[in-house]
């Protein structure tokens, strides 16, 4: 298979610290604005138990 090679900034932090932050709803600073738009416009991240599941409701069959 090919490969893409996307030039991108890198990040010092973990990948679980992002999503334990996104989880509790904090805030995110290591985040570019546009991708934390992006997290929160699709409901991604979030804690299951707190999930507003009606944001998938058009995904579900009925």
């Amino acid at each position: 298979g090919r490969r893409l090679m996307l030039a991108r900034p890198v990040l010092d932090v973990a990948a679980t610290e992002i999503r334990r932050a996104l989880a509790a709803g904090g805030p995110c600073p290591q985040l570019p604005a546009a991708v934390l738009a992006h997290i929160r416009r699709h409901g991604l991240y979030n804690d299951p138990a707190k999930a507003d599941h009606s944001v998938h409701a058009h995904n579900e069959a009925p």
